[in-house]
């Protein structure tokens, strides 16, 4: 029990945050040499790169959805709770919005988690699908109850989607030793950035269609990093990726784990050959258990990631297009993506013009 109150009294405090100022250092601040033949295409990529860096605008209406909601759905799920002084209901953010590497159009997480007793999602749902029905676009609810972790999803204004996972703790408390992941290599933020617009174009980043979330992305830099030291610029270290993870590392084979200095294993001896679908990948969680096996100490990212063979082949063609000095044109294929944004951007900052001014 003073568990689940220190997470209240202490996860309540987490807010939105800017991009990293180290992070932001290291995107400026290095710079391959004039006569490098990726020398223009940097220049270009470091202002693509900051286009999509959190405005403050971003990091207001986010922290004004956040606050609005945790309290609206506490409100709205009060009766639920029950007869028990000590009974209480959580609801907290996590995810990107978290650690400032979130895109524009980047969904907002949120948990809701009953304690002592566990909730009935089913009754959960309803009840918020009544309850926020003024705040929530027309026809947006998508309620997901039978997933092993309960998820209802829907859309508020200024068109954020949310995505509120059910008795499900681990977004929150992995919060900080997130944030600590890119304190300690600040080298991987812009490039973080970078591949989930990548992966956002091609529709390759939710776990849920076959790709690969934010949390698998970082470990799969943090690994790169890791063996291969931390590289000069942003545009060595997007070469190096896509290189590395494109046209080199053989996910069918090899798995991850970023544990202490980080290994790369055998699945095959190590036993996590996943035959039925060899086409996913496997990354050993340094931060969280599996919560659904109790004979395991151990949680596996990746293996519903069933379309790593696009991905590579996202990876394989820009660094083709990178290193055959088709750098800018690779660039000017994210222009639907970006234009997308600025929309949301737009009603965002309209969004924000009438929010209380801050004190």
């Amino acid at each position: 029990m003073e568990f689940f109150r220190w997470v209240e009294r202490t996860m309540e405090k987490q807010k939105v945050i800017d991009f990293p100022r180290a992070g932001l250092e290291y995107l400026e601040n290095n710079e391959p040499p004039e006569d490098s033949p990726y020398y223009d295409f940097h220049k270009e990529l470091v202002q693509f790169i900051k286009k999509l860096l959190p405005s403050p605008n971003d990091i207001k209406v986010r922290q004004h959805i956040i606050d609005e909601l945790c309290e609206r759905i506490k409100k709205a799920l009060a009766d639920l709770k029950p007869n028990n002084m000590n009974s209480r209901i959580i609801v907290l953010p996590c995810g990107s919005s978290m650690n400032g590497t979130f895109l524009p159009e980047a969904d907002v997480d949120l948990i809701l988690y009953f304690y002592p007793l566990p909730c009935n999602p089913v009754q959960v749902m309803d009840t918020l699908i009544q309850q926020l029905e003024d705040i929530v676009q027309v026809n947006s609810f998508q309620p997901i109850p039978q997933a092993k972790v309960p998820v209802l999803r829907f859309v508020v204004e200024p068109g954020i989607q949310i995505d509120l996972s059910i008795d499900e703790l681990r977004g929150p408390l992995n919060v900080q030793a997130v944030r600590q992941i890119f304190t300690k290599f600040p080298s991987i933020l812009p490039a973080q950035v970078f591949f989930k617009c990548l992966l956002h174009k091609a529709k390759l980043d939710h776990p849920y269609v076959g790709g690969i979330n934010a949390y698998t992305l970082q470990l799969m830099l943090v690994a790169y990093i890791q063996h291969h030291g931390i590289p000069a610029n942003i545009t060595e270290a997007i070469i190096g990726i896509c290189n590395f993870y494109g046209n080199e590392f053989n996910f069918t084979l090899t798995g991850i784990d970023v544990k202490g200095n980080g290994r790369f294993f055998s699945r095959y001896d190590e036993k996590h050959m996943t035959l039925e679908s060899p086409t996913t990948m496997i990354i050993i969680d340094p931060l969280n258990r599996d919560p659904f096996n109790a004979d395991s100490d151990i949680l596996y990212l990746g293996l519903n990631a069933f379309r790593m063979n696009q991905i590579r082949q996202v990876l394989q063609e820009a660094y083709k297009n990178i290193t055959e000095g088709n750098g800018k044109a690779l660039l000017s294929t994210f222009e639907e993506t970006i234009n997308t944004f600025d929309e949301i951007r737009q009603r965002i900052d309209t969004f924000s013009e009438h929010l209380p001014k801050e004190q």
